[in-house]
């Protein structure tokens, strides 16, 4: 650790003189308070300044500070994350200056991390560990984890779910090939394969099912949901048109603008995330109540025996019989 804040320690002094040449702008007037906190060690408090300015631009030197505070309070996967994507900005002159002092320090924070490699599965499967998601196959990068059990799950739709422990070992490399199985859909025997003769004398009664009542209620609230839907995504766009209409722009996966901004942003993308999975479940409601519906017997009705020669299929497509009764 004591070669880590040596390293984190010439990058701060350094980003600061470089920040009070760039003017007094709000961003920099920001990060240089985020500065005097990591030199006073309250590196909480200037993350949250990393954090803030990182609002208002994403460019490479505030990604950097960030990965530093996080380094300092050894949140290692973060503080990797946003330094490797720092260091990928190779043209950035800031990069450029500082690559010396920041690429031992990614050493430093990598060394406490595992890695995994996730091959296999098809292209667009998300990889999972908990409750994140870490991205889509073939992922740009390995997955990077602190020591310890893991469970990385590949999901895609029609495929089931492929699911591996892994142990991570700091500094090693552990591999997981995801072999997903697909879905296969359950074979509905044809009920006129069954078929047969019926006994002349004996009264044939087709019992009363719950499933119409199932498929109404199914068909209505599918039906709700559609309406629930379709409210989503006109509160959504009347969301979005507030956002861009208040100076918000939205670039780069960021939210920039005055501060209101962001809970527009989320305001809208909750209106919208709202009418997306009304509507889908709406749909898919409403089609299983009408498929119950169309496939539900509507009444007992017994059948009633008749003299004289009957004919059927047997219990095969390719078998035939008459049976006569007088």
């Amino acid at each position: 650790m004591r070669r880590a804040w040596t390293i984190a320690a010439s990058v701060i002094l350094a980003s600061a003189t470089a920040f009070g040449q760039q003017g007094n702008t709000e961003l920099t007037a920001i990060l240089r308070r985020g500065l005097e906190l990591r030199q006073q060690h309250l590196d909480e408090a200037a993350l949250a300044q990393f954090l803030r300015a990182e609002q208002i631009s994403h460019e490479p030197r505030v990604l950097a500070q960030i990965a530093l505070a996080e380094q300092a309070l050894q949140r290692w996967v973060a503080a990797s994350r946003y330094l490797r994507e720092a260091l990928a900005a190779s043209g950035d002159d800031y990069i450029v200056r500082h690559r010396a002092e920041l690429e031992p320090a990614l050493q430093d924070i990598e060394r406490n991390l595992g890695t995994v490699i996730v091959t296999g599965g098809v292209q667009g499967a998300e990889v999972w560990v908990g409750n994140e998601r870490l991205g889509t196959l073939p992922l740009r990068e390995p997955v990077r984890l602190l020591p310890g059990s893991a469970v990385i799950e590949v999901r895609a739709a029609g495929y089931q779910p492929a699911v591996a422990s892994v142990v991570v070992r700091a500094g090693a490399v552990a591999r997981v090939n995801a072999a997903l199985v697909p879905f296969v859909a359950a074979s509905v025997p044809d009920p006129r394969a069954y078929q047969g003769i019926a006994a002349a004398s004996v009264p044939v009664v087709v019992p009363s099912s719950p499933r119409r009542n199932w498929g109404w209620g199914t068909m209505f609230t599918g039906i709700g949901l559609l309406g629930v839907g379709t409210l989503g995504l006109v509160m959504g766009e009347a969301a979005a048109a507030s956002y861009n209409g208040g100076g918000c722009v939205y670039a780069n996966g960021l939210s920039f603008g005055p501060s209101y901004c962001v809970d527009r942003y989320n305001t809208t993308m909750a209106w919208r995330y709202t009418g997306y999975v009304g509507l889908g479940l709406g749909v898919v409601s409403t089609v299983v109540g009408i498929v119950l519906l169309a496939t539900s017997p509507r009444a007992a009705t017994p059948a009633v025996a008749r003299r004289g020669i009957q004919c059927g299929f047997g219990g095969s497509p390719i078998s035939f019989a008459c049976e006569g009764s007088f």
